[in-house]
């Protein structure tokens, strides 16, 4: 509740002003990387839970497991986390 209210009109969800761009550009992030940053700005730390693995809900939850069956799974990186 401590970053639901810091936050004040920041909680909701927002777009990068260039997301609808079908290029990279700056400022064109999606929803949770800019609530991500805003909770960072507003003096919290981001903490993930790596063995939880994310979906996305619409008429059936898509998985990590359901995109990279059409799409070509990248190699893995290891990654530094601070």
């Amino acid at each position: 509740m401590k970053v639901y209210y810091k936050l004040g009109q920041k909680k909701w969800t927002r777009y990068g002003k260039n997301y609808h761009l079908p290029y990279p550009a700056v400022d064109n992030l999606t929803h949770d990387f800019i609530f991500c940053r805003d909770v960072q700005k507003a003096g919290f730390k981001i903490e993930l839970h790596g063995s939880i693995r994310p979906a996305h809900l619409g008429v059936k939850a898509v998985t990590e497991d359901m995109f990279y069956f059409y799409h070509e799974k990248p190699e893995q990186k290891k990654v530094k986390v601070t």
